[in-house]
């Protein structure tokens, strides 16, 4: 295994007679030059770790302090023609109704897989939600989402 220590002069040394500054200039060249994958300079930077602090036995606190930059991204925000359409092509009805249902009153998925009749308060107009941690709160129940579950609850009742 041989590093590449400097851009103009390809120097190639072998890793156990590489200095703390050799190495440390090595992840800067990953990060700012060739500017590698958070992913990628995390598994190089496992590698070097492990090869220096368990094989040669050397504690270097660059390497401690050495973590891989944080990606932003931005979540994929649909618009709402899109979800719509989405929606409409959802061919059984008690998934249209529970998707329609999760995303017009704006309910994380296991919010939504955990609702019962009793959660929908048909004449305030809301819908309770038991939500993470014992917490509960209200949001509004569109009239349309309403109309559906109430469309829903008709065909699909059990007779029990």
């Amino acid at each position: 295994m041989y590093m590449r220590v400097q851009r103009e002069d390809v120097v190639r040394i072998p890793p156990d007679r590489l200095g703390e500054e050799e190495v440390r200039r090595y992840l800067l060249h990953l990060a700012n030059e060739k500017q590698v994958a958070r992913g990628t300079f995390s598994v190089v930077l496992g590698g070097i770790r492990f090869f220096y602090h368990h094989t040669l036995e050397r504690e270097w606190r660059s390497l401690d302090v050495a973590k891989p930059r944080y990606e932003k991204t931005l979540p994929i925000v649909l618009s709402r023609e899109e979800v719509w359409r989405i929606l409409d092509a959802v061919r059984i009805q008690v998934y249209r109704a529970c998707l329609t249902t999760i995303y017009s009153c704006g309910l994380r998925l296991m919010e939504g897989c955990g609702l019962q009749i009793p959660d929908v308060d048909t004449a305030g107009g809301v819908l309770r939600i038991r939500g993470k941690g014992r917490r509960h709160r209200d949001v509004p129940l569109p009239g349309a989402t309403l109309q559906l579950l109430r469309d829903d609850w008709r065909t699909h009742r059990s007779p029990s």
